[in-house]
């Protein structure tokens, strides 16, 4: 073989293996780029997963407190409709007369009539006639039991309709 042949050959040989160097080189930079992008993608994975599960809990706190809020609004609603039938309910105590003594005891006593505007009042009015069958509390200063159901029984004596419903002493003094 020719030296120019030999130098030819050389030549080839070093311009492949300054090729194959390259390629080399290259293709290892490719899979460092590759091996960090898919460090990225992983760490991506990851973060989206997280935010996922959070986004899960926070849909599932969400549907729970929309089920408390639903709750508390009907006990509102409950509580409303206690509070009105509460309103409704006349508290008031009447008082039959003041005079007393020290030795009075205060005595709460029930009645009601059944049809006020009837036996009673013609000119009563619906709201008072209402009142009276619902019933009314009084109080009575009175030394006993007889004596509170005499002084009401003359004020609203049993023929004119009047029923007593109940009666009880209470602690209150006579201040």
């Amino acid at each position: 073989m020719s030296n120019q042949t030999i130098l030819i050959i050389l030549a080839c040989a070093v311009t492949l293996i300054l090729t194959a160097y390259r390629a080399r080189k290259r293709l290892t930079g490719v899979n460092k780029r590759i091996s960090r992008l898919k460090g990225v993608i992983r760490e991506q994975s990851v973060a989206i997963r997280a935010q996922a599960r959070e986004t899960l809990a926070l849909s599932r706190q969400g549907k729970r407190l929309e089920q408390q809020v639903e709750e508390f609004s009907n006990q509102c609603a409950e509580v409303k409709s206690k509070i009105s039938s509460a309103e409704k309910v006349d508290r008031r105590i009447y008082v039959l007369d003041d005079r007393r003594t020290p030795a009075d005891q205060v005595w709460i006593i029930s009645l009601n009539h059944p049809n006020y505007k009837l036996h009673v009042s013609p000119d009563a009015t619906p709201d008072l006639n209402m009142a009276w069958s619902m019933g009314r509390r009084y109080v009575v200063w009175a030394v006993d039991k007889d004596r509170a159901l005499d002084k009401l029984q003359t004020r609203f004596p049993k023929e004119k309709g009047f029923v007593i419903k109940g009666m009880s002493k209470t602690a209150a003094g006579t201040d």
